[in-house]
């Protein structure tokens, strides 16, 4: 079973954008290839959501307000 498999049965990928526009086209890109997933819309919020359940896979972006996507990815 490859990753990308695994994420659409049983796993999920965690997003955090904070931008409207690209935020909309990430959820496109998941939905139109059956992946599952959660968007956040800051920092913050996808790190609560990260520790409660553990992602497969992270995709954040680094120019945030609040904590930065550096900062997130080293919590």
């Amino acid at each position: 079973m490859n990753s990308l498999s695994h994420i659409k049965e049983s796993g999920y990928i965690l997003a955090v954008e904070d931008s409207l526009v690209q935020a909309k086209h990430l959820a496109y890109f998941f939905k139109t290839n059956n992946i599952n997933f959660e968007l956040y819309p800051n920092a913050e919020e996808a790190y609560n959501a990260a520790i409660n359940k553990k992602p497969e896979l992270i995709i954040s972006d680094i120019i945030m307000p609040g904590m930065d996507g550096y900062e997130f990815c080293r919590k």
